[in-house]
């Protein structure tokens, strides 16, 4: 029944009255620490008496418990027995029922079978009893029942006296009114403690395997496309080991193919009984209930790393439309939490309406749902889900262009809820549109590259923006659509020059407009605008102001005054860049009078905007303010949370110009607080040093070290060190006028640090002279003022020369 044991003999007796009967625990457990310390904490005399140890099948429930029993056990917490039973609750052919299961319990606690009652209510009173008397003795009791695959199978087994403990290990939950149990939810490992494992099993079969030394990133690659599963792991350790010649990077390249991952997670011990993921997974699904079994099979239709309720529900046929994917239906709840029970998806984060799938039991659904993709309207629900998301994505595109759809008010009522649905939707989008590439659903591809680009912009997602041109452009080729592919290099163009890869953007875009001159004149024209744009990021001004001049003629030409008036307004912020001020002036202005033609008000902000900026580079502060201030209160009206903190930075820079500095100061927050709002993450750091460079103008320092502190931590999020070096040498300026000496002197060595990691030695060395110069300063006994003077001056030209700002498409 249950194979070796390992007998610990009781401590207090000179024979064994019962057999301490627990399998081998495995020899080392990776990214576990934590919940073994739980486990031990469960089994001291104050935890609870029953403890599930739940998760999804291979998870590694009974390797856990198995430790933490026989630490247990060998701390002689347990001198009355540690007993084992392994229920096969979701075995068909070898179940344990409750009356074997007693048997087996009385047998380790020492009964003989003569001495059994011949029925299940007699064996459930003796063994009740016999842990009652050893409760009476202060001999404490460990049963782990591992694999219960019911409430029925472990309840009757729950001890009468709060001194034992019921350790129980099953893929469901097993929660119930009347059954007292703690739960632990047991997840995945982490990439390293999954490596870990592997490099562990293959180390001790053979000590001298030189592949986990020599090929880590293949390893790393390897737990990855296990999913980090301790059983797939155990099993690809298994399959290494079995031939030691086999490098670990052509091993995870064949796991890297989906379509046959689940066959190479399946070793063959001999015995006609392979062992796998897929055999793992088949038990828990033929236990499934019709209606769950059919969930889990159409929760696959979603190619996302999740899925929102709504979409689930949709996909499961309970709701048929739009304006009801916002509704959650509680039947719809109840079933996935009916599912979650059983470890084959989960809810994360818990109550955020969110639910996913283990990748690896995403590929065995998936290969249940084609099987039965006719009975369970498979592809009518993916094509549901290209509907409904393409409608969403028109909607919030619509928002974020600033000529709202008034078909979708009701689900998406302004621009915030947008970006709010796009960034939670974002993988699932993106996952849609590789999908309908895939089907060779070209017009649905294009529909979502189209819809999502004024989202991926607005976040600074141009990788991902570029990703998607790319993929798109690839498909057309494919088809011999040479309009639609030009297009969509055009798209890849702008994507990546806002990446920082400004010249091939330019090149391609270049490319493009030479390899098809008899191309359709708008695509034209809208190619010269965006060279024009790749050409400004690249440093090429004259070259952006000629693409521009011709973009704006053949707009003309055309007729399309709205775009002539964008075109008009890209060669103002190229005149910007030239310093040529008063012709940004009137190359604004003429785009403002265009865009009001137009009826696009949103662009007709932007553009106010950009001619107070040009105002303010000629002196002219007054003019400049109030174009800001309008800027803002038309962008406020549209409730664009990231444009109107972009209106309030702006106005920041034209009241600082102004010597306004307190009225700066406010602006500054307001526009720091909504690029926080808005996410934008960059933007915000930026701000906020600036905004603490203001509060030190005013002498508020405390305030000042407390927005460069900030900006600090969000330039170290987005992993900016070269930002992060100027915020800290702010900070330290901030600091010092506060009277926290060391904490500046800290503050330049880190601002060197942060510079030297990103290559900027210049400012590196001058961060480091000026941690001297404070050293200096700060030993002089009468903190000379020549010595004060000196770093002053410094810092302040420091400070003074700012952070510039990164890549951005011209307003």
């Amino acid at each position: 029944m249950h194979g070796d044991k390992h007998v610990y003999p009781a401590p207090d007796t000179a024979a064994p009255t019962a057999l301490r009967a627990l399998p081998e625990a495995p020899a080392a457990l990776f990214g576990r620490e934590t919940l073994v310390d739980e486990l031990l904490s469960v089994l001291s005399p104050n935890g609870p008496r029953v403890t599930v140890v739940a998760g999804l099948p291979g998870v590694g429930k009974s390797a856990l418990t198995l430790t933490v029993a026989h630490q247990a056990a060998k701390k002689g917490w347990f001198a009355g027995g540690v007993l084992f039973i392994d229920l096969r609750g979701y075995d068909p052919n070898c179940t344990v029922g409750l009356e074997q299961a007693v048997t087996v319990l009385m047998g380790e606690l020492g009964i003989r079978d003569e001495d059994m009652p011949p029925t299940l209510d007699g064996r459930l009173a003796l063994y009740r009893s016999e842990l009652a008397t050893r409760a009476e003795r202060g001999q404490r009791v460990l049963i782990l029942a591992d694999d219960a695959g019911e409430i029925a199978q472990v309840q009757p087994l729950i001890p009468p006296d709060d001194a034992h403990r019921l350790l129980v290990t099953s893929r469901n939950s097993l929660v119930a009114p009347g059954f007292p149990a703690r739960l632990v939810k047991l997840e995945e490992l982490s990439v390293a403690a999954a490596a870990n494992l592997v490099s562990a099993m293959l180390l001790r079969i053979r000590p001298t395997d030189p592949r986990p030394g020599r090929e880590p990133d293949a390893l790393g690659e390897i737990a990855r496309h296990c999913g980090c599963l301790p059983l797939a792991l155990t099993v690809v350790g298994a399959l290494l080991a079995d031939d030691p010649g086999l490098p670990l990077a052509p091993f995870a390249e064949q796991l890297a193919d989906e379509r046959t991952r689940l066959e190479k997670l399946t070793f063959d011990d001999g015995r006609g009984m392979p062992v796998g993921v897929r055999a793992a997974f088949e038990l828990s699904y033929a236990r499934l209930p019709a209606e769950l079994a059919r969930l889990l099979r159409l929760f696959t239709a979603h190619p996302g790393p999740d899925c929102h309720i709504s979409f689930v529900a949709l996909l499961y046929g309970e709701i048929g439309g739009v304006a009801e994917a916002y509704a959650e239906p509680a039947a719809m709840r109840a079933l996935l939490a009916g599912l979650a029970r059983t470890g084959l998806i989960a809810e994360q984060p818990t109550g955020s309406g969110r639910w996913r799938m283990h990748d690896l039991v995403r590929l065995y659904a998936a290969e249940l749902a084609d099987r039965h993709a006719e009975e369970d309207g498979y592809h009518q629900a993916v094509e549901k889900l290209f509907f409904f998301y393409g409608a969403m994505l028109r909607a919030c595109d619509s928002h974020l262009q600033g000529q709202p759809d008034d078909a979708y008010h009701a689900i998406v009522p302004d621009a915030d809820t947008a970006l709010d649905w796009l960034d939670e939707e974002r993988d699932g989008v993106m996952a849609l549109g590789r999908l309908a590439a895939h089907q060779g659903q070209l017009d649905t591809m294009d529909g979502f590259t189209t819809f999502v680009q004024a989202y991926l912009y607005r976040r600074g997602l141009f990788q991902e923006a570029a990703d998607l041109s790319r993929l798109a452009a690839d498909e057309f080729r494919r088809v011999g659509d040479v309009q639609a592919e030009n297009r969509a290099l055009s798209d890849l163009s702008l994507a990546l020059a806002e990446s920082g890869n400004a010249e091939e953007g330019a090149a391609l875009q270049e490319k493009v407009l030479e390899s098809h001159p008899a191309a359709d004149p708008v695509d034209k024209a809208r190619g010269l605008v965006r060279l024009a744009a790749a050409r400004l990021l690249a440093g090429r001004l004259d070259d952006a102001a000629v693409a521009a001049e011709e973009g704006i003629g053949l707009w003309r030409e055309l007729g399309d005054r709205q775009s002539e008036g964008l075109a008009w307004n890209t060669l103002g912020t190229i005149r910007q860049a030239q310093e040529r001020f008063q012709e940004a002036v009137t190359a604004h202005e003429r785009a403002e009078v265009l865009l009001a033609e137009g009826g696009d008000p949103h662009a007709a902000a932007k553009v106010r905007r950009n001619r107070g900026t040009a105002l303010r580079a000629l002196g002219r502060h007054d003019e400049a303010i109030d174009d800001h201030r309008q800027a803002l209160a038309m962008f406020q009206e549209f409730r664009d949370t990231l444009e109107v903190a972009e209106s309030f930075n702006e106005l920041a820079d034209s009241l600082n110009a102004a010597s306004r500095i307190r009225d700066a100061a406010d602006a500054r927050r307001m526009a720091a607080d909504g690029y926080r709002s808005g996410r934008a993450k960059e933007d915000e750091a930026r701000a906020r040093v600036l905004l603490g460079l203001e509060l030190a103008q005013l002498r508020d320092f405390a305030d000042a070290a407390a927005a460069h502190e900030r900006a600090c931590l969000l330039y170290q999020d987005v992993g900016d060190p070269w930002g992060e070096g100027w915020a800290r040498g702010c900070l330290a300026t901030a600091l010092y006028e506060s009277g926290r000496d060391e904490e500046a002197r800290d503050a330049w060595l880190r601002s060197a640090a942060a510079y030297r990691e990103a290559g900027q030695e210049q400012e590196a060395q001058l961060a480091t002279t000026l941690y001297e110069k404070l050293g200096e300063h700060l030993a002089a006994k009468s903190r000379k003022r020549a010595s004060r003077l000196l770093y002053t001056r410094l810092k302040n030209w420091f400070c003074g020369r700012g952070r510039p700002r990164g890549p951005g498409t011209p307003s």
